[in-house]
């Protein structure tokens, strides 16, 4: 769900400065910690009601939700991996960096480009813990998600690239 959430606030961020006539990177990059301090909290929203769920985990941080979650109606009451916290603390992660890139920003485009990569490289790999359904794998191990975590991470390289060439 908040995969759809940062590519729909991408689309809703660009038509808004396309309407009013604004300059978007700049509007872009003063979004992009904003999105991933949202995404943090929003994954702490996601392991406090039992959703997005790991797989068995027998590590001892491995998380046995109560019995009326979505988790422990799915898969037992068994310990699982706790991916929103691993979710939750990527996010947290990428927001500090932002902010102190924030700092020294040497071109437009960078924050965002930046938090595309790393909330792609987040989700493809957290993904790997995460429960899903058979009918969400596409190609073997990768799921659906992780396969648009592989296009926001290469459309932030982009952007990375050409605006970083616009500079020059």
């Amino acid at each position: 769900i908040l995969l759809g959430g940062v590519l729909g606030a991408v689309l809703a961020g660009s038509l808004y400065a396309w309407r009013k006539r604004l300059p978007y990177w700049p509007l872009a990059d003063s979004i992009a910690p904003a999105l991933a301090f949202g995404l943090f909290l929003g994954r702490i929203g996601c392991f406090l009601n039992g959703c997005c769920y790991g797989k068995t985990c027998n590590l001892p941080w491995g998380v046995k939700f109560p019995p009326e979650s979505a988790a422990t109606y799915i898969m037992g009451h068994q310990a699982l991996h706790p991916t929103q916290l691993y979710s939750s603390g990527y996010a947290l992660l990428i927001f500090a960096l932002l902010i102190w890139l924030e700092q020294s920003k040497p071109h437009d485009g960078l924050l965002s480009g930046v938090f595309l990569m790393l909330y792609g490289v987040a989700r493809f790999s957290v993904d790997f813990f995460r429960y899903y359904e058979s009918q969400m794998f596409l190609f073997g191990r990768l799921d659906l998600n992780q396969l648009i975590s592989i296009m926001l991470f290469c459309a932030g390289g982009l952007i990375l690239y050409v605006r970083n060439r616009a500079q020059q």
